[in-house]
């Protein structure tokens, strides 16, 4: 059985333990080389290890002496043993160090070949499966892949790893792209040995090799306008593709003659791309069309020109420029564009990007570029600047790059490309912790303690775990820490630091983000003991304390200006003396619109008033705050009173009128676990349809009919949580609990003294 290609050496109980790997079996064979320490050699008289040590089983054992320059002597134990790869059983407490050492150094991979050169690396590596893989992303020297592919693979890894079941040379041949290649990474460590699989895969690039035309129709008709079919040109580093036509009869096409030429093609496209334009229609010889190639992974795309070209034409002295397109890439990703495409300025002869990050961003590389030309016989005349697979580096916000624009006649002028700083933000916030996928666990919870900088999350299951992230920063800070957004979690006690910086860079702020097992949260005063005035809340108005802060509590509606308004919603003193929220329909005076019915409410989220919206309260309140679980039900205790008389105030002349109406007033409570994919704060009136940022994953609700009312008297309620089985695997981002004393209180419709008092909020899991 061939041996691994080390020995573990136990200094400590003078041991040397030859290992094999896999499913090797007993008679073992090694041939080892020895290094022994300077001046030392074997004991004199003493047997000497033979050329090939052979262990006939795990028991077996040899002892050898070494004796040093100075007469000291150590005897040392050779054993052997059998390193256990691997596997679904033995993963799951695998260790930080232990799984590095089993990975290998996917950016220091070197690969030599003559057809082919190497774009990038990736690995697949899942503890709970056995092989590891290497993807290697390969580009044909030449326009298209030839196999078989020749190539020398040196594979680094850690300096207490050992790779082995690699060629001597690591050299190998690759048949084809579903040809692949193994070997095994050791831990010399723990002894753990975990298999790898080499595979080439093609560079998802979106060039385009050839297009045939097979028909063109013309408005003139074909006697008329001819098209060189044979003639295409393809500019592969500009991104452009030039179809000549012309007059039959020699003339120039006159540009503002309609030739409506619609030309029908087929593309030749590198495996893994697609593109699903198939003609183009241009109304004057002047037009462009957009040919669109995509990645089959749809993560890359680029767009082609396609330009006709005028044979009979004078040659044009045109060096204007559309547009210029490109992707970037910036010192730890911190820098954002505010456009990935930019209109050229063909007055000045100058590009500006403007740019989101300060100093300590760059340097900034373009990648991907295409400069759209106005003429298709113009060319950009440094390959830097026009070819699109090239690196273009901006090492400072006062780097520039200048090129020159050669035009069809041989007419140049010179253009400069340069950067100009829109950075204004100053905070270094989390705003939003998104957790997609967890591997190993599942999530019960997510919060964010703006107080402390930490991001608690609150994961059911084993250790390690890996999620899948999302997070959004505010005024465009940048987040540095999370690799390819996931999180590898070893265990409960396992904080992660991600760096934020902010738009400016003036300020670095460190969140921490740790795993808890999951706990029941509940909301922050609950019980209703907490009132006062609050600087900057409902303009200082007496109300319900919001803690933990403003738009992460409860709130309420609450205001009194220039003597004006209501406080609908007042603490209360129970029996046994302690508080509970009591909200109570009431008129209030608009000022310049009259007297309106206003309800008392109590709500999760936050109260701006907007004397814009005075007649509008739905518009100056924002449902909802963070929370990421899913309960199963709510309990509280309900006391309701109806008003003795409805009303409703409607509008006359430009102000509203109270009336009296029919019916008797209900009190409103509801319940809603609602997904936020918008930007920044939440923004929820409590209407979902008209807002396409808001999904609601469950609804609990209670209606209380003030005609046939059970709740007189304080009684206790739980209301049922009722999932929207379509988002069962997706996790909240904010909970919205709303309560009324008058349900039509938004519509100005409710009974004066109508009383809602409730107490003790308890979310049930």
């Amino acid at each position: 059985m061939l041996a691994a290609p080390y020995a573990r050496i136990d200094k400590v109980n003078s041991e040397i333990v030859f290992q094999a790997l896999g499913s090797a079996a007993y008679p073992l064979s090694f041939v080892p080389e020895f290094t022994l320490s300077d001046g030392a050699d074997w004991a004199d008289g003493a047997e000497i290890p033979a050329e090939t040590l052979t262990f006939e089983e795990k028991t077996s054992t040899m002892k050898y002496t070494v004796e040093a320059a100075s007469g000291l002597t150590k005897t040392w134990t050779f054993r052997s043993e059998i390193v256990a790869q691997t596997d679904n059983g033995s993963t799951a407490s695998l260790t930080e160090d232990q799984v590095e050492r089993l990975m290998p150094e996917t950016s220091k991979i070197k690969f030599q070949a003559g057809t082919a050169q190497l774009t990038g690396a990736t690995t697949e590596f899942n503890v709970s499966k056995i092989g590891g893989r290497i993807n290697l992303m390969i580009r044909p020297v030449a326009r298209a892949m030839e196999f078989p592919v020749k190539a020398t693979v040196e594979v680094p890894v850690h300096a207490n790893s050992a790779l082995f079941g690699a060629p001597a040379d690591n050299s190998y041949t690759f048949e084809s792209y579903t040809d692949t290649k193994q070997f095994w990474i050791v831990d010399k460590i723990s002894g753990l040995a975990k298999s790898w699989t080499i595979a080439l895969a093609p560079e998802l690039n979106t060039d385009i090799l050839g297009l045939t035309i097979s028909a063109y129709t013309s408005t003139p008709g074909n006697e008329v306008i001819g098209v060189d079919t044979d003639q295409v040109e393809i500019d592969h580093e500009n991104s452009r593709i030039t179809v000549p036509v012309g007059r039959i009869d020699g003339a120039a096409i006159d540009p503002k003659e309609k030739i409506n030429l619609k030309l029908t093609f087929a593309l030749e496209l590198p495996e893994g791309s697609t593109s699903t334009v198939k003609s183009s229609n241009h109304t004057y010889v002047t037009n462009t069309a957009t040919i669109t190639v995509k990645t089959s992974n749809g993560q890359q795309s680029r767009n082609w020109t396609l330009y006709l070209k005028d044979k009979n034409a004078a040659a044009s002295s045109d060096t204007g420029i559309s547009n210029f397109s490109y992707a970037y890439t910036s010192k730890d990703n911190r820098m954002k564009l505010y456009s990935t495409s930019v209109v050229a300025d063909n007055n000045s002869h100058r590009i500006t990007l403007k740019i989101t990050a300060g100093p300590k961003a760059f340097p900034l590389t373009l990648t991907n570029k295409i400069m759209k030309l106005s003429s298709s016989g113009a060319t950009v005349v440094e390959q830097q600047i026009a070819d699109y697979d090239t690196p273009l580096t901006f090492e400072s916000l006062t780097s520039t790059k200048t090129f020159t624009v050669r035009a069809e006649d041989g007419t140049e002028q010179q253009w400069t490309i340069d950067l100009e700083s829109q950075a204004t933000g100053h905070k270094a916030e989390i705003t939003s912790f998104l957790v997609g996928k967890i591997t190993g666990g599942s999530l019960t919870a997510v919060k964010i303690e703006p107080e402390t900088s930490r991001i608690r999350m609150e994961i059911e299951g084993v250790p390690p775990f890996y999620a899948t992230v999302s997070i959004e920063t505010s005024e465009s800070a940048t987040v540095t820490g999370l690799e390819n957004g996931i999180l590898a979690i070893n265990n409960y006690n396992h904080e992660i630091p991600l760096t934020v910086t902010s738009q400016d860079e003036e300020v670095t702020k460190t969140w921490t983000v740790y795993v808890d097992k999951p706990v029941e949260v509940q909301i922050d005063n609950s019980d209703f003991e907490l009132w006062g005035e609050f600087k900057n809340i409902n303009s200082g108005t007496y109300t319900i304390d919001p803690t933990p802060g403003a738009g992460y509590g409860w709130g309420t509606a609450n205001l009194t200006l220039f003597n004006i308004g209501v406080t609908g919603t007042m603490p209360v003193e129970r029996a046994d003396g302690t508080l509970a929220a009591e909200m109570t329909t009431s008129n209030q005076n608009t000022m310049l619109y009259g007297y309106v019915v206003a309800s008392g409410t109590l709500y999760t989220g936050l109260f701006n008033f907007n004397l814009s919206y005075i007649t509008q309260p739905r518009k100056m309140t924002k449902f909802g705050i963070p929370y990421t679980a899913r309960p199963t039900s709510f309990s509280m205790e309900v006391k309701y009173v109806p008003g003795p008389q409805m009303k409703e105030a409607t509008k006359e002349n430009n102000k509203y009128v109270i009336h009296d109406i029919a019916g008797v007033d209900k009190g409103h409570i509801w319940v809603e676990l609602l997904r936020w994919s918008g930007n920044g704060a939440i923004d929820y009136d409590g209407n979902s349809e008209g807002s396409e940022d808001i999904t609601v994953l469950g609804r609990a609700e209670l209606v209380i009919d003030g005609a046939n009312n059970p709740y007189k008297e304080w009684s206790k309620i739980t209301l049922p949580m009722v999932y929207d089985p379509q988002y069962a695997d997706i996790t909240p981002t904010h909970i919205a609990v709303v309560m009324s004393s008058s349900k039509d209180g938004d519509k100005f419709i409710g009974a004066f003294d109508s009383k809602l008092s409730v107490d003790h909020f308890v979310i049930n899991y």
